[in-house]
């Protein structure tokens, strides 16, 4: 079973996250509750860090 997850920082961002923030621990969070729901079909999963302006257009525009 090949997953593809993307996790990324919108951009602008990215001198504005804590410099201890690790990208992987989201990717392996991701994993981890795949694998406890036992989902066996392949599954895209994307994440954005991003902040509460641009949620607001994605919104505005999405739904």
């Amino acid at each position: 079973m090949a997953h593809l997850i993307e996790v990324n920082v919108a951009e602008g961002l990215e001198g504005q996250l804590p410099a201890d923030l690790d990208l992987s621990l989201i990717e392996q969070a991701i994993i981890a509750v795949l694998q406890a729901e036992a989902q066996a079909a392949p599954l895209e999963v994307g994440v954005l860090i991003t902040d509460d302006q641009h949620i607001h257009v994605l919104n505005r525009d999405y739904r």
